[in-house]
């Protein structure tokens, strides 16, 4: 637990994800939500667990119409569950 990203935006549109800290104790991937949104469209895919921590965030639908940043939200996973991405 404990990942945190934030959201790079190019001329209205997502360009990435950056990951700020990877957190750990990760043994599936975490939901990443939007929260703040700004604009419309722009979707994530799973996140990639490498060594139980988070390395990245997948952009699957750059979106249109961004003003500003909306927040990244890394959800907690207990240890003992596995979640389905």
């Amino acid at each position: 637990s404990g990942a945190t990203a934030h959201p790079v935006f190019t001329a209205g549109v997502l360009t990435s994800v950056v990951m700020d800290t990877q957190g750990s104790g990760y043994k599936a991937a975490p939901t990443v939500t939007f929260t703040g949104i700004a604009g419309s469209g722009a979707t994530l895919g799973a996140a990639t667990i490498t060594t139980s921590t988070v390395s990245s965030i997948v952009v699957d639908n750059a979106g249109t119409g961004y003003s500003s940043a909306p927040a990244v939200t890394v959800a907690v996973v207990p240890l003992d569950v596995a979640v389905v991405v």
